[in-house]
């Protein structure tokens, strides 16, 4: 079902990606200032030059570093918590690890002179505003890992590096989605740019 709905959508912004660029083509012809055509010499030049550019945004980053978190969440066996030693050891050990990571994040961002802050002191457009999604990426797999070795559901690398894999396998068809979606932003922006 979420696969049809996807491809729904990307047929549909196929659709829309081909009506802008008649409709571009139409409005350059016609000479509607500021409307540049995709079908020009210099649109088709755009097109094919800024593909991979116009994909390249931190979105795309963020995507990836949730699905490869989520899949280290959702297979690390947390979800199936019982109470037996193993799983009470796991769970104590990974609460003191996360309280040393946000203590770390916390004392190298938030004092006034703060390694993360910007250059004139501020939280926002700072290294810390840019990294706070891979931050919180990174410590929920981190836990998540920990919590599944020590209780026996990842056995090695291999099965954490599956587990990862699970994530963005989950997440593949939103994938394609953000591909054709970014490509039609990027070009009614080049339109009308």
């Amino acid at each position: 079902m979420k696969n049809r709905i996807i491809g729904f959508l990307v047929v549909f912004l196929c659709i829309l990606e081909v009506m802008l660029v008649l409709a571009s083509w139409l409005m350059s012809a016609i000479e509607v200032e500021g409307i540049r055509s995709l079908l020009s010499a210099e649109g088709i030049r755009w097109f094919f030059g800024s593909f991979v550019d116009g994909l390249q945004t931190e979105v795309l980053i963020w995507i990836l570093l949730l699905s490869i978190t989520w899949g280290c969440v959702r297979n690390c066996g947390i979800g199936h918590y019982n109470h037996d030693i193993r799983h009470y050891g796991a769970f104590r050990i990974v609460l003191f690890v996360v309280v040393v990571y946000v203590s770390f994040i916390l004392y190298i961002s938030l004092p006034s002179h703060a390694i993360l802050r910007s250059a004139t002191g501020g939280l926002w457009s700072s290294a810390f505003s840019r990294a706070v999604v891979p931050i919180i990426a990174f410590i929920f797999s981190l836990a998540s890992i920990i919590y599944g070795l020590i209780t026996k559901r990842f056995a090695s690398a291999s099965t954490i590096i599956a587990a990862m894999g699970d994530g963005i396998k989950t997440i593949a068809p939103y994938l394609v989605l953000y591909v054709f979606v970014m490509q039609l932003i990027n070009s009614l922006v080049y339109v009308i740019n």
